[in-house]
């Protein structure tokens, strides 16, 4: 086979898988895939578990220590934990849907860069 034929294949092939990624990450339901790595991550030792905890504490140590002293209160009043959880899917479906919008080239990154730098 020459490689004059082989050069179409090889590129409706990228084509098709490109298709593929779209479709599946287009139609991914981003709060199901949550529930789903919560119900298998769960334990406080998984990375997605440690990566939350890290990515919440730095956050209240950059806001301040009211922040943190204010965070630590909310934990003790028992009706914190559904909204500690809904903040936390809410966290996760956001970034991850930048990502996916990275991934599929419907974000604009430098656009972005641009406005950030003002």
């Amino acid at each position: 086979m020459s490689k004059k034929n082989s050069a179409p294949k090889a590129a409706a092939a990228t084509a098709t898988a490109t298709t593929n990624t779209r479709t599946f990450l287009s139609g991914l339901d981003v709060v199901a895939f949550y529930e789903l790595l919560d119900d298998h991550l769960d334990d406080l030792d998984s990375g997605f578990s440690r990566l939350h905890a890290q990515v919440y504490e730095a956050e209240l140590k950059r806001l301040g220590q009211d922040s943190s002293n204010f965070a630590r209160l909310l934990k003790s009043v028992d009706a914190y934990a559904g909204v500690g959880m809904a903040a936390k899917k809410a966290g996760f479906a956001l970034g991850f849907d930048v990502c996916r919008q990275l991934l599929l080239g419907e974000l604009d990154i430098e656009a972005l860069k641009k406005d950030g730098a003002r």
